[in-house]
């Protein structure tokens, strides 16, 4: 384990985005169960548990939530090859009786509870997005700690990677804590 604020600490987590990045350019689709928590507008949402189906080449994704209750049947489906801006949504509970709609993926309602748009969901754009997150803290050269360990997550073993970053005046950071898992046999994050 480490903890020490220095950039060479951030060249194992590197590394191991960079075995991911490669490992996912062998994957033509995946399914996946997402279980999302987050922060949103100062306040703590509700967990999401969301089943994501995905292809790589070219992109495209469906996501249908199971948790919270209130967002329970309700489903997205993005494919930019077909329309880049929009993308086809059922809502929950007595909205889904309407069936699927088309909205555009920056909709307010669609952006309502979330900080992210469907075109950043998925393996590719979370492995990018912790690379080159990782990227400019290294190049910052301090502040940020880093801890290494290994863990056992739903029977795989990991190596898991935690970095915190200090409060920042300019902004600078996205989260203030990122905490992954790496399976030692896949390469990709948990």
């Amino acid at each position: 384990s480490s903890d020490v604020c220095s950039s060479d600490l951030l060249d194992r987590p590197l590394a191991l985005i960079k075995e991911s990045m490669k490992a996912y350019s062998e994957i033509k689709d995946y399914k996946c169960t997402l279980f999302q928590l987050e922060r949103f507008k100062g306040k703590m949402q509700p967990e999401n548990v969301i089943t994501v189906q995905s292809m790589t080449q070219p992109f495209a994704i469906h996501m249908k939530w199971s948790e919270p209750r209130s967002s329970r049947g309700q489903e997205a489906i993005y494919n930019p090859t077909k329309d880049i801006k929009n993308m086809r949504v059922k809502g929950a509970g007595l909205l889904g009786a309407v069936g699927f709609i088309t909205l555009d993926i920056k909709d307010p309602k669609a952006c309502a509870n979330n900080r992210h748009t469907i075109d950043e969901a998925g393996f590719e754009n979370l492995i990018k997005r912790l690379h080159d997150g990782w990227e400019e803290d290294a190049k910052r050269k301090g502040g940020t700690q880093v801890s290494i360990s290994f863990a056992t997550v739903h029977d795989k073993e990991c190596e898991r990677v935690e970095l915190t970053h200090p409060e920042s005046q300019d902004g600078y950071f996205l989260f203030y804590k990122n905490i992954v898992y790496f399976d030692k046999v896949s390469r990709l994050p948990l």
